[in-house]
């Protein structure tokens, strides 16, 4: 919820809308679809969907400790953030990628949220991190022959930085069997909250890809 408001003070991108049980006290709080976008959903009550839960810890990287994870890259990278155009290269790259409306959703998170990206010599993105409308890093991707090269921990302290100086929480959510960006988060002093995350994935199966 609180994301939620700090969204919505930034233009509220995604058209959320916050209700209470009672004002100004109020015990319950929900975050939800504003009224007038509702009926873009309504198709999706009638249809079946293939469901995903997925368990992950919670992690917070506190502005104190990032100072303790700069570091020098020779030659130095070109750090900047995403745009729009580079929106089917992670769509490609994404597990979860591939559709139009992937492509879509992740040109919303480039154009509305703050983001990072390594670029090479092209201006190609080679590594990069989003963050989504919930203030999560998300999306933290290197393409396999640049990786082991320090970029992850980069883009990370980099985009965590631009985050806490727009005044949103530098945190997110990482899968337990993925080691790799585990081991990284602890390297930097994250904060791991003492609970996991459940997140349910539904896909409609009329977007699921259907066998030739």
């Amino acid at each position: 919820s609180f994301i939620t408001v700090l969204n919505i003070n930034r233009g509220n991108p995604f058209k959320k809308e916050v209700i209470v049980d009672s004002w100004p006290e109020f015990k319950a709080v929900i975050t939800r679809r504003q009224k007038e976008v509702k009926q873009y959903f309504e198709h999706w009550r009638v249809t079946k969907f293939n469901a995903l839960a997925t368990l992950a810890f919670i992690f917070i990287l506190i502005y104190h400790f990032l100072s303790n994870n700069l570091f020098r890259l020779v030659p130095a990278p070109k750090l900047t953030s995403l745009d729009a155009s580079h929106a089917s290269l992670l769509n490609n790259t994404w597990s979860r990628g591939g559709s139009d409306q992937c492509l879509k959703y992740l040109i919303n998170l480039i154009c509305c949220f703050p983001s990072m990206c390594i670029l090479d010599e092209h201006g190609c993105p080679i590594s990069w991190g989003l963050t989504d409308q919930f203030a999560t890093m998300i999306h933290g991707y290197t393409l396999p022959k640049h990786r082991r090269k320090g970029y992850n921990r980069l883009i990370a302290t980099n985009l965590a930085k631009m985050l806490h100086s727009k005044g949103f929480p530098a945190q997110g959510n990482v899968l337990e069997d993925n080691l790799p960006p585990l081991t990284l988060l602890k390297s930097m002093n994250a904060t791991f909250l003492p609970c996991q995350f459940v997140r349910l994935i539904h896909t409609p199966f009329c977007l699921l890809d259907k066998p030739e």
